[in-house]
């Protein structure tokens, strides 16, 4: 890409924070729109400008044209992170869509974390460009899937014209929420656990020189293995009334299991355990962040997108906070990963106990 844009490093970046601001912009401001006019069709015609993005970056011929397609993906992939939620819910009731939703994080998480490895496949045999095509083809076929297989139609729920006054009282009027707060904080900090290990298991494999395939493992394995127990046990727990609470203890297993791991010395580490450790954190989030979606967005049923947004919103602030605390408090050992992985996951399971004993 810096051959063909004739240009260094700091441009792609660019891009890149050109794509994380309209991202951010649009997943702040989408919601009231959205419960003012039809979802599905929000959903179709973003997705459809998401396709167009990736090909202007596909052909574009300069750095501007690049940057423009990052506004474009930027802005349509934020409509769609707030709105697939709210679709789903649409489309299987409150009963199904926790399972529903537990599942599209999983698949998305298993999504992400093997990109890399496949957009490196990719890069060895051809240009860049393709990267864009393929995923201009796989959002193209999810169009074509919501166009022709999930007809919703969803009515006009207020008819209320838009405002600044009236959004912003409705931002303060979900924000002032304790509840609402504490059920869009407590899985954002379970990810903050994920990130401690994410963020910093690579470095600290890099460090002991480990071959990089096997490195890439430890990072596409747990979402792997989790999805994969997801599947085979969900018809025993789909109906289980307390799903949050066996998420909470399913991390909070997962984050002692790794904590006894690295007490050991760090050469006679189980890596399998400690692989299916953070599986664990991950299998825990699947119950534990559709339920707390679900009920942060119970009381605002005539605000539901507007709510998701402000969700998301809260969500992506205490996620950036915990990247930065990754960053700053790691030392190079694999006791400092344990560390902030629990005392996340403590943050998360206080937060919750305390919610239970005031809600009595």
């Amino acid at each position: 890409m810096l051959e063909c844009f004739g240009t260094h490093i700091f441009s792609l970046q660019i891009g890149s924070t050109i794509n994380t601001i309209a991202f951010s912009l649009t997943t702040l401001l989408i919601g009231p729109f959205a419960d003012n006019y039809s979802k599905n069709k929000i959903i179709l015609y973003t997705t459809l400008i998401f396709v167009i993005g990736n090909l202007i970056a596909a052909n574009a011929s300069n750095i501007y044209i690049f940057w423009l397609s990052q506004l474009i993906n930027g802005l349509s992939n934020g409509c769609i992170q707030v709105l697939c939620p709210i679709i789903i819910i649409e489309i299987c009731g409150l009963e199904r869509s926790p399972n529903a939703i537990s599942l599209l994080y999983l698949v998305s998480t298993v999504f992400l974390v093997f990109t890399p490895l496949i957009s490196g496949m990719i890069l060895k045999s051809y240009q860049w460009q393709y990267l864009f095509y393929i995923v201009s083809f796989i959002a193209f076929a999810l169009y074509l899937s919501i166009w022709c297989l999930f007809p919703i139609n969803i009515n006009i729920l207020s008819k209320k014209k838009i405002n600044i006054k009236s959004i912003l009282y409705d931002y303060c009027n979900i924000l002032s929420s304790l509840e609402f707060m504490l059920y869009s904080i407590i899985p954002a900090v379970i990810i903050c656990a994920l990130i401690s290990y994410n963020t910093n298991i690579i470095y600290f494999l890099s460090a002991i020189n480990y071959d990089s395939f096997y490195s890439s493992l430890y990072l596409t394995l747990p979402p792997s293995i989790a999805l994969t127990i997801r599947f085979v046990f969900n018809k025993y727990t789909i109906k289980y009334k307390h799903q949050d609470k066996l998420g909470l203890a399913l991390a909070n297993l997962g984050g002692l299991t790794f904590t006894i791991l690295v007490i050991i010395p760090e050469k006679d580490i189980n890596n399998e355990i400690l692989i299916l450790s953070v599986s664990f954190i991950h299998l825990g989030l699947t119950y534990v962040m559709p339920i707390f979606f679900l009920k942060a967005l119970s009381k605002f049923t005539t605000k539901i997108a507007t709510a998701s947004t402000i969700n998301n919103f809260v969500k992506s602030i205490i996620i950036a906070t915990g990247i930065c605390i990754s960053g700053f408090t790691y030392n190079g050992s694999l006791t400092s990963i344990a560390i902030l992985i629990d005392i996340f996951l403590f943050i998360a399971t206080s937060s919750y106990l305390i919610h239970l004993l005031i809600a009595k």
